[in-house]
């Protein structure tokens, strides 16, 4: 088995793992328990991103901890966010002429995009991998609207969750590929450059950002010129 294959398998059995474990805890902590299930489903989102990161030789640091802290914290900062929003959205939509009913929903719906667009740039700050951050804006978006539409039905609730999970592990999964490729092969992901010894950060060619290890260089030495050696004769 090729070390690419084995890459790849790897990676598509953490997308595995991740999805059945959003399954699992939306059909049956979610509905028992929303505050622990919030916490949960953030605990396996960063789960699925550090398997990433360490699939991929994601270099250690500040931009590495951050979207893990960021989607560990998901059960603390979404419940604030929402009641936050409730309350300072409520005056000015019913202003507007919401209906009261729709109230709550609506603003939990801007909150949770909100959230998706922080999700995505912590994503991003993690990969510096733009279709990571689209993606996870998008999936954030049909979740968002998802929820507004079906107002909390329990079934929209645990396809969304497992929908937001699938997605989002997959596109690591994609990107972790890609990456740990470069960083097992000395290969640029998007342009196939030479990225032996870079240290700069970027690709030389192509300017994408390199968040991962790549391999160093390796130094031939010269060969010396031997002198002549002239046997005398006897």
């Amino acid at each position: 088995m090729s070390e690419r294959t084995t890459v790849v398998r790897s990676a598509v059995g953490i997308w595995l793992l991740g999805v059945l474990g959003a399954a699992a805890t939306a059909h049956w902590l979610l509905p028992a328990d929303p505050q622990a299930g919030l916490f949960a489903l953030g605990l396996l989102c960063m789960a699925y991103t550090l398997a990433a990161f360490v699939l991929a030789r994601r270099e250690a640091g500040l931009t590495a901890l951050l979207p893990l802290a960021w989607a560990a914290g998901f059960g603390m900062w979404l419940p604030i966010g929402q009641d936050f929003g409730v309350e300072t959205m409520a005056p000015t939509m019913l202003e507007w002429g919401v209906a009261e009913s729709m109230v709550g929903p609506m603003a939990s719906a801007a909150v949770l995009f909100v959230g998706g667009v922080a999700s995505g740039a912590m994503m991003y700050l993690g990969t510096a991998s733009a279709a990571t951050f689209w993606h996870v804006l998008l999936l954030t978006a049909l979740v968002a609207g998802a929820s507004l539409s079906h107002n909390d039905n329990p079934t929209t609730t645990f396809a969304a969750a497992i929908a937001w999970h699938a997605g989002v592990a997959g596109s690591l999964m994609r990107w972790a590929s890609h990456a740990a490729w470069a960083a097992r092969t000395g290969v640029c992901p998007r342009c196939q450059e030479d990225i032996r010894g870079v240290t700069d950060g970027s690709c030389p060619s192509c300017k994408l950002t390199l968040v991962c290890q790549s391999p160093a260089r390796l130094v031939r030495p010269v060969p010396t010129e031997q002198p002549v050696r002239h046997d005398r004769a006897a």
